[in-house]
Protein backbone atom coordinates (compact mmCIF):
# COMPACT_ATOMS: atom_id res chain seq x y z
CA UNK A 1 0.00 0.00 0.00
CA UNK A 2 1.35 3.64 -0.70
CA UNK A 3 1.91 5.53 1.82
CA UNK A 4 -0.74 8.36 1.24
CA UNK A 5 -3.24 5.27 0.73
CA UNK A 6 -2.13 4.81 4.67
CA UNK A 7 -1.97 8.08 5.59
CA UNK A 8 -5.46 8.53 4.30
CA UNK A 9 -7.03 5.02 5.71
CA UNK A 10 -5.31 5.57 9.18
CA UNK A 11 -7.42 9.68 8.81
CA UNK A 12 -10.77 8.12 7.53
CA UNK A 13 -10.26 5.42 10.82
CA UNK A 14 -9.25 8.62 12.99
CA UNK A 15 -6.07 6.25 14.33
CA UNK A 16 -3.78 9.32 12.40
CA UNK A 17 -1.52 11.51 15.10
CA UNK A 18 1.12 13.48 14.53
CA UNK A 19 4.53 14.05 15.99
CA UNK A 20 7.70 16.27 15.71
CA UNK A 21 11.39 16.17 16.87
CA UNK A 22 12.79 19.04 15.93
CA UNK A 23 12.88 19.48 11.87
CA UNK A 24 11.25 15.44 11.59
CA UNK A 25 7.62 15.30 11.29
CA UNK A 26 6.49 11.96 11.70
CA UNK A 27 2.62 10.17 11.33
CA UNK A 28 1.74 7.59 14.11
CA UNK A 29 -1.18 5.14 13.86
CA UNK A 30 -3.07 5.15 17.16
CA UNK A 31 -5.30 2.21 17.27
CA UNK A 32 -4.72 -0.93 15.02
CA UNK A 33 -5.71 -0.52 11.77
CA UNK A 34 -5.04 -4.12 9.78
CA UNK A 35 -1.89 -4.90 9.68
CA UNK A 36 -0.80 -1.65 11.12
CA UNK A 37 -0.30 -1.96 14.50
CA UNK A 38 -0.81 0.96 17.12
CA UNK A 39 2.80 2.52 17.36
CA UNK A 40 3.34 1.98 13.70
CA UNK A 41 5.14 4.66 12.88
CA UNK A 42 5.47 6.74 9.01
CA UNK A 43 8.31 9.19 8.29
CA UNK A 44 8.68 10.48 4.63
CA UNK A 45 8.92 7.24 2.94
CA UNK A 46 9.63 4.82 5.52
CA UNK A 47 7.20 3.05 7.63
CA UNK A 48 8.68 1.27 10.85
CA UNK A 49 6.28 -1.23 11.90
CA UNK A 50 5.48 -1.04 15.26
CA UNK A 51 7.03 -4.11 17.44
CA UNK A 52 4.90 -7.35 17.47
CA UNK A 53 3.48 -9.27 20.03
CA UNK A 54 4.89 -11.77 21.55
CA UNK A 55 2.98 -15.42 22.81
CA UNK A 56 3.50 -15.76 26.45
CA UNK A 57 3.49 -19.23 27.78
CA UNK A 58 2.73 -20.64 31.35
CA UNK A 59 4.24 -23.94 30.77
CA UNK A 60 7.47 -24.00 30.01
CA UNK A 61 8.65 -28.44 28.83
CA UNK A 62 5.27 -28.53 27.57
CA UNK A 63 4.98 -24.75 25.59
CA UNK A 64 8.40 -25.59 24.01
CA UNK A 65 7.11 -28.72 22.63
CA UNK A 66 4.03 -27.30 21.08
CA UNK A 67 5.83 -24.41 19.61
CA UNK A 68 9.52 -25.56 18.39
CA UNK A 69 9.88 -28.35 16.07
CA UNK A 70 13.28 -27.08 14.87
CA UNK A 71 16.69 -25.40 17.24
CA UNK A 72 15.65 -21.92 18.81
CA UNK A 73 17.90 -19.86 20.26
CA UNK A 74 17.28 -18.82 24.00
CA UNK A 75 18.22 -14.92 25.24
CA UNK A 76 17.18 -12.85 28.58
CA UNK A 77 14.08 -11.53 28.85
CA UNK A 78 15.54 -7.79 30.02
CA UNK A 79 13.09 -5.78 32.61
CA UNK A 80 12.91 -2.55 30.71
CA UNK A 81 11.04 -0.69 27.85
CA UNK A 82 11.01 -1.25 24.42
CA UNK A 83 12.43 1.16 21.97
CA UNK A 84 12.65 0.94 18.19
CA UNK A 85 15.97 2.87 16.33
CA UNK A 86 16.09 4.20 12.76
CA UNK A 87 17.72 7.28 10.78
CA UNK A 88 14.61 8.89 9.88
CA UNK A 89 15.46 12.30 7.71
CA UNK A 90 19.52 12.57 9.21
CA UNK A 91 18.11 11.92 12.49
CA UNK A 92 19.00 8.86 14.87
CA UNK A 93 15.48 8.62 16.97
CA UNK A 94 14.16 6.25 19.51
CA UNK A 95 11.06 5.26 18.82
CA UNK A 96 8.06 4.43 21.79
CA UNK A 97 5.81 1.12 21.78
CA UNK A 98 3.07 3.88 20.99
CA UNK A 99 5.00 5.48 17.60
CA UNK A 100 6.51 8.19 19.58
CA UNK A 101 9.62 9.94 19.20
CA UNK A 102 11.03 9.72 22.90
CA UNK A 103 13.50 12.74 23.26
CA UNK A 104 15.10 11.07 26.61
CA UNK A 105 15.96 7.91 25.05
CA UNK A 106 17.00 9.80 21.79
CA UNK A 107 19.28 11.80 23.96
CA UNK A 108 20.97 8.88 25.46
CA UNK A 109 21.88 6.31 22.14
CA UNK A 110 25.02 8.51 21.99
CA UNK A 111 25.85 7.19 25.57
CA UNK A 112 25.24 3.44 24.60
CA UNK A 113 27.09 3.01 20.85
CA UNK A 114 27.64 4.51 17.95
CA UNK A 115 24.77 4.36 16.33
CA UNK A 116 26.04 7.37 13.05
CA UNK A 117 28.58 4.44 12.64
CA UNK A 118 25.83 1.55 11.91
CA UNK A 119 23.06 3.97 10.09
CA UNK A 120 25.57 5.34 7.85
CA UNK A 121 26.53 1.86 7.25
CA UNK A 122 22.85 0.39 7.14
CA UNK A 123 20.41 3.22 6.97
CA UNK A 124 17.05 0.60 6.10
CA UNK A 125 17.38 -1.07 8.90
CA UNK A 126 15.60 -0.74 12.50
CA UNK A 127 17.46 -1.91 15.75
CA UNK A 128 14.55 -2.95 18.45
CA UNK A 129 16.17 -3.23 22.22
CA UNK A 130 14.98 -2.51 25.60
CA UNK A 131 16.46 0.49 27.96
CA UNK A 132 16.51 -0.42 31.27
CA UNK A 133 17.64 0.54 35.03
CA UNK A 134 16.96 2.85 37.65
CA UNK A 135 16.83 6.22 36.19
CA UNK A 136 14.34 5.48 33.17
CA UNK A 137 10.91 7.58 32.72
CA UNK A 138 8.18 4.52 31.75
CA UNK A 139 8.34 1.82 34.90
CA UNK A 140 9.94 1.09 38.34
CA UNK A 141 11.23 -2.05 37.87
CA UNK A 142 14.47 -2.84 36.48
CA UNK A 143 17.34 -5.63 36.66
CA UNK A 144 19.20 -6.18 39.53
CA UNK A 145 22.71 -6.11 37.17
CA UNK A 146 21.99 -2.04 36.85
CA UNK A 147 22.58 -0.17 39.79
CA UNK A 148 22.49 3.25 38.26
CA UNK A 149 21.30 5.12 35.37
CA UNK A 150 20.26 3.22 32.24
CA UNK A 151 21.50 0.73 29.49
CA UNK A 152 20.47 -0.55 26.16
CA UNK A 153 20.30 -4.32 25.27
CA UNK A 154 19.38 -5.33 21.54
CA UNK A 155 17.14 -8.16 20.66
CA UNK A 156 15.70 -7.65 17.01
CA UNK A 157 16.96 -6.18 13.97
CA UNK A 158 14.36 -5.48 10.83
CA UNK A 159 14.32 -3.95 7.67
CA UNK A 160 12.68 -0.45 7.13
CA UNK A 161 9.08 -1.49 6.15
CA UNK A 162 9.32 -5.16 7.10
CA UNK A 163 7.55 -7.01 10.21
CA UNK A 164 10.02 -10.27 10.24
CA UNK A 165 13.18 -9.61 11.77
CA UNK A 166 16.62 -10.86 10.75
CA UNK A 167 17.19 -14.11 12.00
CA UNK A 168 19.07 -14.63 15.55
CA UNK A 169 22.55 -15.50 14.02
CA UNK A 170 22.55 -12.84 11.07
CA UNK A 171 21.91 -10.34 14.20
CA UNK A 172 24.32 -11.57 16.86
CA UNK A 173 27.13 -10.91 13.91
CA UNK A 174 26.05 -7.39 12.13
CA UNK A 175 25.53 -5.79 15.97
CA UNK A 176 28.60 -7.44 17.49
CA UNK A 177 30.79 -5.59 13.97
CA UNK A 178 29.37 -2.32 15.54
CA UNK A 179 29.36 -2.95 18.92
CA UNK A 180 26.03 -2.93 19.49
CA UNK A 181 25.29 -3.96 23.41
CA UNK A 182 22.92 -7.14 23.08
CA UNK A 183 20.97 -9.11 25.04
CA UNK A 184 22.65 -11.83 26.79
CA UNK A 185 22.30 -14.84 25.07
CA UNK A 186 22.23 -18.49 26.63
CA UNK A 187 22.51 -20.91 23.23
CA UNK A 188 21.14 -22.71 20.56
CA UNK A 189 18.72 -25.81 21.58
CA UNK A 190 16.70 -28.73 20.03
CA UNK A 191 13.25 -29.00 21.38
CA UNK A 192 14.42 -32.18 23.36
CA UNK A 193 16.64 -29.73 25.14
CA UNK A 194 13.81 -28.73 27.22
CA UNK A 195 15.38 -29.84 30.86
CA UNK A 196 18.80 -27.62 30.01
CA UNK A 197 16.24 -24.51 29.30
CA UNK A 198 14.36 -24.98 32.86
CA UNK A 199 18.11 -24.77 34.47
CA UNK A 200 18.68 -21.30 32.76
CA UNK A 201 15.45 -20.69 34.20
CA UNK A 202 15.80 -21.35 37.46
CA UNK A 203 19.14 -19.65 37.93
CA UNK A 204 17.22 -16.47 36.17
CA UNK A 205 14.90 -17.01 38.72
CA UNK A 206 17.64 -17.12 41.96
CA UNK A 207 18.81 -13.61 40.35
CA UNK A 208 15.97 -12.09 39.79
CA UNK A 209 15.60 -11.94 36.38
CA UNK A 210 12.64 -11.26 34.34
CA UNK A 211 12.84 -14.33 32.42
CA UNK A 212 13.74 -15.53 28.69
CA UNK A 213 12.90 -15.45 25.23
CA UNK A 214 12.57 -18.42 22.60
CA UNK A 215 12.93 -17.53 19.21
CA UNK A 216 13.59 -19.17 16.00
CA UNK A 217 12.90 -17.30 12.29
CA UNK A 218 9.47 -19.04 12.44
CA UNK A 219 8.94 -18.29 16.19
CA UNK A 220 9.07 -16.19 19.12
CA UNK A 221 8.01 -16.70 22.54
CA UNK A 222 8.57 -15.36 26.18
CA UNK A 223 8.49 -17.32 29.77
CA UNK A 224 8.97 -15.40 33.10
CA UNK A 225 10.43 -16.47 36.49
CA UNK A 226 8.24 -17.04 39.57
CA UNK A 227 10.50 -14.21 41.22
CA UNK A 228 9.87 -11.36 38.74
CA UNK A 229 5.57 -12.09 38.83
CA UNK A 230 5.80 -11.22 42.73
CA UNK A 231 8.00 -8.68 42.01
CA UNK A 232 5.89 -7.36 39.49
CA UNK A 233 3.05 -7.44 42.14
CA UNK A 234 4.99 -5.61 44.50
CA UNK A 235 6.24 -2.70 42.80
CA UNK A 236 2.55 -2.00 41.02
CA UNK A 237 0.08 -2.96 44.30
CA UNK A 238 0.27 0.49 45.24
CA UNK A 239 -1.75 1.49 42.26
CA UNK A 240 -4.64 -1.42 42.45
CA UNK A 241 -7.34 1.02 42.24
CA UNK A 242 -6.86 1.50 38.72
CA UNK A 243 -4.58 -1.00 37.42
CA UNK A 244 -6.42 -3.29 35.62
CA UNK A 245 -7.51 -6.46 37.44
CA UNK A 246 -5.39 -9.11 34.95
CA UNK A 247 -2.55 -7.41 35.72
CA UNK A 248 -2.64 -8.96 38.82
CA UNK A 249 -4.69 -12.42 37.98
CA UNK A 250 -1.91 -13.03 35.30
CA UNK A 251 1.06 -12.82 37.89
CA UNK A 252 -0.75 -15.03 39.94
CA UNK A 253 -1.84 -17.53 37.42
CA UNK A 254 1.88 -17.74 35.80
CA UNK A 255 2.95 -18.00 39.47
CA UNK A 256 1.16 -21.16 40.45
CA UNK A 257 1.86 -22.79 36.93
CA UNK A 258 5.43 -22.77 37.25
CA UNK A 259 5.08 -23.91 40.95
CA UNK A 260 3.66 -26.89 39.32
CA UNK A 261 5.77 -27.42 36.78
CA UNK A 262 8.71 -27.03 38.80
CA UNK A 263 7.51 -28.90 41.57
CA UNK A 264 8.08 -26.73 43.94
CA UNK A 265 5.97 -26.75 47.39
CA UNK A 266 5.70 -23.05 48.63
CA UNK A 267 6.67 -22.34 52.20
CA UNK A 268 4.95 -20.47 54.90
CA UNK A 269 7.28 -17.74 54.09
CA UNK A 270 6.70 -17.96 50.33
CA UNK A 271 2.76 -17.25 51.24
CA UNK A 272 3.77 -14.21 53.16
CA UNK A 273 5.94 -12.81 50.56
CA UNK A 274 3.31 -12.47 48.08
CA UNK A 275 0.64 -11.66 50.47
CA UNK A 276 3.47 -8.75 51.17
CA UNK A 277 4.11 -8.18 48.02
CA UNK A 278 -0.39 -7.10 48.12
CA UNK A 279 -0.64 -5.68 51.06
CA UNK A 280 2.41 -3.50 51.92
CA UNK A 281 2.66 -2.56 48.18
CA UNK A 282 -0.86 -1.07 48.79
CA UNK A 283 -0.17 0.25 52.13
CA UNK A 284 2.65 2.71 50.25
CA UNK A 285 0.13 4.19 48.42
CA UNK A 286 -1.60 5.17 51.37
CA UNK A 287 1.38 5.71 52.88
CA UNK A 288 1.74 8.04 49.87
CA UNK A 289 -1.17 9.67 49.82
CA UNK A 290 -1.40 10.78 53.88
CA UNK A 291 2.06 12.25 53.35
CA UNK A 292 1.44 14.50 49.81
CA UNK A 293 -2.13 14.45 49.07
CA UNK A 294 -1.51 12.46 45.98
CA UNK A 295 -0.52 9.14 44.45
CA UNK A 296 3.03 10.03 42.68
CA UNK A 297 6.05 8.89 41.74
CA UNK A 298 8.74 10.76 41.70
CA UNK A 299 11.44 9.95 38.58
CA UNK A 300 15.40 11.11 37.79
CA UNK A 301 17.16 11.62 34.42
CA UNK A 302 20.22 12.08 32.68
CA UNK A 303 20.21 13.77 29.70
CA UNK A 304 23.06 14.91 27.08
CA UNK A 305 21.71 18.07 26.19
CA UNK A 306 18.86 20.77 27.42
CA UNK A 307 16.59 20.77 24.43
CA UNK A 308 15.82 17.22 24.50
CA UNK A 309 15.28 17.54 28.52
CA UNK A 310 12.93 20.44 27.29
CA UNK A 311 11.56 18.26 24.91
CA UNK A 312 11.09 15.45 26.87
CA UNK A 313 8.53 17.19 29.82
CA UNK A 314 6.77 18.46 26.97
CA UNK A 315 6.32 15.02 25.36
CA UNK A 316 5.69 13.44 28.98
CA UNK A 317 2.96 15.78 29.97
CA UNK A 318 1.08 14.76 26.51
CA UNK A 319 1.02 11.12 26.18
CA UNK A 320 -1.50 10.05 28.83
CA UNK A 321 -3.89 11.94 30.24
CA UNK A 322 -4.13 9.77 33.37
CA UNK A 323 -1.20 11.51 34.68
CA UNK A 324 0.02 15.37 35.71
CA UNK A 325 3.39 15.55 35.77
CA UNK A 326 5.59 18.20 38.11
CA UNK A 327 9.33 19.29 37.52
CA UNK A 328 10.87 18.71 41.54
CA UNK A 329 14.24 19.93 40.48
CA UNK A 330 16.77 20.63 37.03
CA UNK A 331 20.34 20.66 37.92
CA UNK A 332 23.72 19.77 36.64
CA UNK A 333 26.04 17.19 37.53
CA UNK A 334 29.67 16.26 35.66
CA UNK A 335 28.24 16.85 32.00
CA UNK A 336 24.66 15.52 32.43
CA UNK A 337 21.82 17.61 33.00
CA UNK A 338 19.45 16.25 35.70
CA UNK A 339 15.56 16.17 35.87
CA UNK A 340 13.79 15.12 38.61
CA UNK A 341 10.19 14.71 38.37
CA UNK A 342 6.96 13.21 39.89
CA UNK A 343 4.30 12.03 38.03
CA UNK A 344 0.91 12.07 39.62
CA UNK A 345 -1.37 8.83 38.90
CA UNK A 346 -4.59 10.92 38.84
CA UNK A 347 -7.18 8.02 38.20
CA UNK A 348 -5.35 6.61 41.84
CA UNK A 349 -5.45 10.25 44.03
CA UNK A 350 -9.25 10.87 42.88
CA UNK A 351 -9.84 7.09 44.10
CA UNK A 352 -8.13 7.93 47.63
CA UNK A 353 -9.31 11.37 47.99
CA UNK A 354 -13.23 10.04 47.83
CA UNK A 355 -12.29 7.15 49.92
CA UNK A 356 -9.89 9.19 52.69
CA UNK A 357 -13.04 11.24 52.88
CA UNK A 358 -15.30 9.07 53.52
CA UNK A 359 -16.65 8.34 50.40
CA UNK A 360 -17.67 4.76 48.69
CA UNK A 361 -17.72 2.84 45.89
CA UNK A 362 -20.55 0.76 44.35
CA UNK A 363 -19.65 -2.88 43.86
Amino acid sequence: MAISEILKRALDKGVLDEGDYFDLHYYRISDDMGKYKRGTMISGEKVIFSYPSIMRIMRLREGIKAHFKKPFFVEEKVDGYNVRIAKLKGHIVAITRGGFVCPFSTDRLRDFADFEKFFNDNPDLVIAGEIAGPENPYIEVYPPYIKEDVQFFAFDVFKVGERKPLPPETRYELLEKYNIPQVRRFGRFSPSQAEAIREIVQKLNDEGIEGIIMKSPEKVVKYTTININVSDIDADSWLILEMPGNFYTSRIARIGFALDEFGIEPDEEFFKRVGRAFIEGFMRGIRKFKEKGRISYTYRLRFNDDAHLAMFLDHIKNVSQNLKVRVVKIYREGTKHILEFEKVFLESTSAFSQIMHGGGIYD
